[in-house]
């Protein structure tokens, strides 16, 4: 009998499961972990991968609160963010903008003859 990667046992659980809801990672991890019979120290070694190969695995998707559910499962209303909640009018400083940070570069022809000296000014509020 051919051994099931960690990922085809998620799908697999994930597949019997019909609740909308989901599964934790936690509960997904302990099927992992039961089904290859896995030592606590194979576990803890083996257990970021896992996580990373359901952020990659396109079959996937975080529900929240670290809950997983198949995107088949998913209407995509219910997996989409709305970039109003990701991107505000915040987020963007305008060139006009007083609070926005300076940007020194080092390596441009006309750098200040003391650049540390003109990062501590920055820093410590004393800036011309």
């Amino acid at each position: 009998m051919r051994k099931r990667t960690n990922i085809e046992i998620a799908y697999a659980l994930l597949k019997e499961n019909t609740e909308k809801v989901g599964i934790s990672f936690f509960d997904l991890w302990q099927h992992v972990v039961n089904e290859n019979e896995y030592t606590e120290e194979e576990g803890h070694e083996m257990v970021s991968k896992f996580y990373t190969a359901l952020m990659m695995d396109g079959r996937f998707v975080n529900t929240g609160d670290n809950t997983w559910q198949l995107r088949e499962r998913m209407l995509f209303d219910e997996i989409a963010l709305p970039l109003n909640e990701v991107y505000t009018d915040d987020d963007e400083l305008s060139e006009d903008d007083d609070d926005a940070p300076e940007i020194i570069y080092f390596d441009d022809e006309n750098t200040e003859e003391n650049p540390e000296g003109k990062i501590k000014e920055i820093i410590s509020g004393e800036e011309d």
